[in-house]
């Protein structure tokens, strides 16, 4: 006789609802990340509202493309403003992703147009940290203007990154995906909220 119902010990049961967690917070930081950004962006959209969570939101790279526009401050090519089919779909993302490759974002290597179509959270959360990571570089980069009203206040993007390093202890990109996990269930990480 099989049994109906194996649970697993204590020790295991505490790190799985760690990790569920753990990746419930990252997501919902790059949620407020991306939003902060559309609203920069003065796009319509907004990550959540559909119901659908950060990786269908992102599925067919209209979101994607207002939240790169707000990040860098650049015009995205899209190649279908209405994308009625998966394909479509595909080259908006793919648009989105070379637009990436062409601003130099590091980090993109594992990233794929066919995971953000099929909305995967592990690469739609690894763009978002490589999109964040860019931008905290290129602000350091750039010499501040000494603006007094700028002083000792961060910008979302830096609360963002710090908010994940802290949440996550410092950990890499691939650190924090692989504890996020592959096969993420959306109705898992959104609900709760």
């Amino acid at each position: 006789m099989i049994p109906t119902c194996i649970r697993a010990p204590r020790s295991i049961q505490g790190s799985t609802d760690d990790v569920t967690r753990q990746t419930r917070s990252i997501v919902q930081i790059y949620t407020d990340w991306a939003n902060h950004y559309l609203e920069r962006a003065r796009s319509r959209r907004r990550v959540g509202t559909s119901g659908g969570g950060l990786a269908r939101d992102c599925a067919d790279g209209l979101l994607l493309a207002d939240v790169l526009e707000g990040v860098t401050g650049l015009k995205v090519p899209r190649a279908h403003r209405k994308p009625r089919n998966p394909q479509q779909m595909l080259e908006n993302v793919q648009c989105c992703l070379d637009f990436l490759h062409t601003q130099k974002v590091q980090g993109l290597e594992q990233v794929t147009a066919v995971d953000i179509r099929d909305a995967k959270l592990k690469a739609v959360l690894a763009l978002f940290f490589a999109l964040s990571r860019h931008k905290q570089a290129s602000k350091q980069r750039t010499p501040s203007t000494g603006n007094a009203t700028n002083v000792g206040r961060s910008s979302s993007e830096d609360v963002s990154l710090s908010s994940v390093q802290r949440i996550t202890g410092g950990s890499s990109c691939d650190e924090i995906l692989t504890a996020c996990g592959n096969n993420i269930d959306m109705t898992t990480l959104t609900a709760n909220r």
